[in-house]
């Protein structure tokens, strides 16, 4: 669930004028929207935490020169796509990492039998897109990023971004479809 951007931009904006009790809300109020990018972004939990940490090491160091507090979201995600993307360049892990990861996220293990395989199809469709449009993806759909600030968060066109989301829900529901588990 995403924090509510009224009372995140509030935050923010004490956080900005150096408040430590609206840092830590701050955190309180971001951290599930962060942590969940990147591990629906990453291939195993490891990577996924020391992106996090480092990320919010960047954040909350450099929140004090943001300048439009209603921009927060947008300006925190381009933080963690830029550690993302670092990352990447040094590493490109294996398939079967990230889907061991994944699979051991699953609440119980009636649920692990009962969705593997649907669960297994949507990783490797999602494993299928670019890096490029797994992010945009992401952003849309997990992090609830409106379209046109990630349009400029990726320095794409708003039509580019919606194309790519169209494309990779289609994408993974036809991934999901041939896999059986959605009709």
């Amino acid at each position: 669930m995403r924090a509510d951007d009224g009372l995140l931009c509030r935050v923010v904006e004490m956080a900005v004028q150096g408040e430590e009790s609206a840092m830590d809300q701050l955190v309180a109020l971001f951290s599930r929207d962060l942590w969940t990018f990147f591990v629906h972004h990453r291939y195993n939990l490891a990577d996924a935490e020391d992106l996090y940490q480092e990320t919010w090491a960047k954040i909350l160091s450099h929140l004090r020169h943001l300048k439009d507090p209603t921009r927060f979201r947008s300006w925190a995600f381009s933080i963690a796509i830029n550690n993302l993307r670092g990352l990447f360049r040094k590493q490109r892990p294996s398939d079967s990492e990230w889907l061991e990861d994944l699979v051991s996220l699953e609440p119980s293990p009636e649920q692990v039998t009962e969705n593997r395989q649907a669960h297994h199809a949507m990783i490797l469709a999602m494993g299928d897109l670019s890096e490029r449009d797994r992010t945009i993806l992401i952003l849309d759909c997990v992090s609830g990023v409106p379209q046109q600030e990630i349009a400029d968060l990726m320095d794409e066109n708003l039509n580019t971004v919606k194309t790519i989301v169209r494309r990779a829900k289609l994408k993974l529901a036809k991934a999901l479809m041939e896999s059986g588990h959605v009709s």
